[in-house]
């Protein structure tokens, strides 16, 4: 019986990331929000954060309002504790224009804000804030499918060509994972 996966694993990122020639970026995002708890001046509340590697915004061009997007050594431990905020959180938390530098509360530990982005497509989905996605080493295996991916291709390179290339990937990972 075949049963259908959605999602990828971290391993599978990691892998496609690693063996393919035809992308000139891969990118990977949590399938689902997590909750933060995100102390305030007023009271503290849950917001939805999202938790994307640090090159998925800029590949897809996201604008931003104030501040910057991630730099890529903010997606390994110990450098992951930046913030950006959606331009609905930033307006719900007084539109501070200084906001960017300050450190917030979130989870009892302190995240410092590096950006808001611009109005638009973020403030349409379900979370209010962004933070890097640090894959931990007991979660780079095949099993566990949380991970969405996105590429961009190399310029040239046909959709055909790619899905040759990632079927060979693909193949490779199967049969050095059996499972």
């Amino acid at each position: 019986q075949h049963r259908r996966v959605w999602g990828a694993s971290a391993g599978d990122f990691l892998d496609w990331k690693r063996q393919n020639t035809v992308f000139q970026d891969l990118n990977a995002a949590t399938s689902q929000s997590s909750n933060f708890n995100l102390a305030t001046a007023g009271h503290p509340e849950f917001v939805k954060a999202q938790l994307v590697t640090p090159g998925y915004y800029t590949m897809i061009g996201l604008r931003f309002l104030l501040g910057r997007n991630f730099l890529p050594e903010e997606g390994t431990a110990g450098k992951e504790h930046v913030v950006f905020l959606t331009y609905k959180l930033w307006t719900r938390l007084g539109a501070d224009s200084s906001i960017v530098g300050k450190q917030l509360r979130m989870n009892g530990e302190l995240y410092t804000v590096i950006g808001v982005t611009a109005p638009g497509p973020l403030d349409r989905i379900q979370f209010d804030l962004v933070v890097p996605l640090v894959i931990k080493p007991e979660q780079m295996n095949h099993a566990n499918h949380w991970l969405f991916v996105m590429a961009r291709l190399k310029d040239g390179v046909t959709l055909a060509e790619a899905q040759a290339e990632m079927s060979v990937v693909a193949r490779n990972i199967a049969r050095e994972n059996p499972d």
